[in-house]
């Protein structure tokens, strides 16, 4: 069983050795990362591991914590207060990354939504970008559910089947393939599938 934290940074390329090229994203494990609780399903009501890190040497800044569900009750090999650092993983393990997304601020309709707004001419005046008719006469309200202006973005995402391509032991990193959530130095949550 491998869980841990992990701090994002930058996005590269791998070159294989039948000459593909590879998009990986290169992410830190963050040191010091716990097993705090073993959750079982008969004492809890469902199975976990409780992770729990330092991300900052400031004593003011709160651990970051989460939990990683389990199918079966967690197995005899690990125990509360074991670490969970770089050496647990290995190449082509798949991984399932937990983050938030980018921040996009409050946007309308159109960015948020795709909708494709209205034409520029043909008698439009100042309604090119609204999203319209919200609902009708009838039920004197707008249903919930309405696709409207808002926050978009920061949203948790999660994406399973990540393949890892490499580890570095002496920097503390993985590549793992492709694209993840969030902006640079974001915190991930990674667990095996």
């Amino acid at each position: 069983m491998v869980a841990s934290f992990g701090e994002k940074r930058e996005m590269t390329q791998v070159f294989r050795e039948d000459g593909r090229v590879v998009p990986v994203t290169e992410v830190k494990i963050l040191p010091d990362t716990r097993v705090s609780a073993l959750l079982t399903g008969e004492r809890d009501g469902y199975n976990a591991l409780q992770l729990a890190a330092r991300y900052s040497d400031s004593q003011d800044k709160p651990a970051i914590k989460g939990e990683v569900r389990l199918q079966n009750a967690p197995s005899e090999e690990v125990s509360v207060g074991e670490e969970m650092n770089v050496s647990r993983f290995e190449p082509d393990m798949k991984l399932t990354v937990t983050g938030t997304s980018k921040s996009k601020g409050f946007a309308g309709v159109m960015k948020r939504h795709g909708f494709s707004g209205k034409d520029a001419t043909h008698g439009t005046k100042h309604d090119e970008r609204r999203p319209g008719s919200i609902g009708g006469m009838f039920p004197q309200n707008v249903r919930p559910g309405r696709k409207m202006p808002g926050q978009a973005g920061k949203k948790t995402v999660t994406l399973r089947n990540r393949q890892v391509v490499s580890v570095n032991e002496e920097e503390n990193t993985i590549l793992i393939k492709g694209s993840l959530p969030g902006p640079e130095h974001a915190i991930l949550k990674i667990s095996q599938v």
